[in-house]
C-alpha cells in the first residue's frame, strides 16, 4: 500500500535519503508508467537544497507552468524538494497558489524538518509525517512487504516476536486499513476492521499478554487483509 493518497497538496517530513522513493510512491497514484520530472510536459521539479539553490528564473517557470492546464495527463504534477530552505518570498508566493490551487493541480512538498517550514503553509496541506515516529514508519513498511509477499509468513512472525512497542505496531495497522478503506470499503473490509479494533483494544489494555498469542492474532489479521487485497 501507499502511504499517500489523492490530495492537491501534500507536504512529506522524512528523511533525505527517502526523497526519491517517496516522490516516485506518489507519482504512482497517477500513473502506472513511470513519470520522469525533468523531462514530463506536465511536470515541474524544484530543489531548493541548500547547497545548489534554484535561480529566481526557476522559481518563476514553477510558479507559471501551473496555471496552464495539463497536455498529457490529467493532471499537472509540482513536486518541491528540501521545502525547509525556501526563502519568505518564494514561500509567500507559493502559499497563494495553496490557497486556490487549480483543480488539475497535484503538488508534493517534502522536507527534512516540519518545524522550518512556514505554519501557513503547513495548514494548507495534507501533512504525512515520516519523521514523527519511525518506528511506525518501519511497521508500515514491513506490512507493505507482506501484503505484496515480498516478505513471507516467517519473516513477519519473527518481526513480531521481536517488537517492543505493540502500541506504535497496531495504530500502523489500524492507519493501513484505513488506507485501504480509502480505495475501496465493503463488508468485508467492515469486519476486518472490527478485528484490528478488538485487537487494540488488547494492546491497549494494561493487561500483559503472550507474545505469542499476540503475534498469532496479527499473523491472522495480516493473512485475512493480504487475501483482501488481492481479491480487490
Amino acid at each position: 500500500m501507499n502511504i499517500f493518497n489523492h490530495n492537491a497538496v501534500t507536504l512529506c517530513v522524512a528523511n533525505e535519503d527517502q526523497f526519491s522513493n517517496l516522490t516516485n510512491d506518489w507519482l504512482s497514484l497517477f500513473s502506472t508508467q513511470a513519470l520522469n520530472l525533468s523531462e514530463h510536459i506536465d511536470a515541474y521539479y524544484i530543489d531548493f537544497n541548500s547547497e545548489n539553490l534554484p535561480s529566481v528564473d526557476d522559481i518563476r517557470r514553477g510558479l507559471s507552468f501551473v496555471w496552464t492546464g495539463p497536455r498529457l495527463s490529467a493532471y499537472k504534477y509540482l513536486v518541491l524538494h528540501h521545502v525547509q530552505h525556501m526563502h519568505a518570498s518564494v514561500a509567500n508566493a507559493l502559499l497563494k497558489l495553496l490557497e486556490e490551487p487549480p483543480a488539475y493541480l497535484r503538488c508534493l512538498l517534502l522536507s527534512t524538518s516540519r518545524e522550518r517550514v512556514l505554519k501557513t503553509i503547513q495548514s494548507r496541506c495534507v501533512l504525512i509525517d515520516c519523521q514523527a515516529q519511525s518506528s511506525n514508519i518501519e511497521w508500515l513498511i514491513i506490512f507493505n512487504q507482506y501484503l505484496q509477499s515480498q516478505i513471507e509468513d516467517e519473516v513477519l512472525i519473527r518481526q513480531l516476536m521481536n517488537c517492543h512497542d505493540h502500541e506504535c505496531c497496531i495504530n500502523q495497522l489500524m492507519h493501513l486499513v484505513h488506507m485501504i478503506s480509502l480505495h475501496v470499503y465493503n463488508e468485508d473490509l467492515h469486519q476486518i476492521w472490527l478485528l484490528v479494533c478488538a485487537l487494540s483494544g488488547k494492546v491497549k489494555s494494561k493487561i500483559t499478554w503472550n507474545a505469542a498469542n499476540l503475534t498469532s492474532e496479527y499473523l491472522i489479521l495480516m493473512q485475512r487483509i493480504r487475501q483482501f487485497a488481492q481479491a480487490n
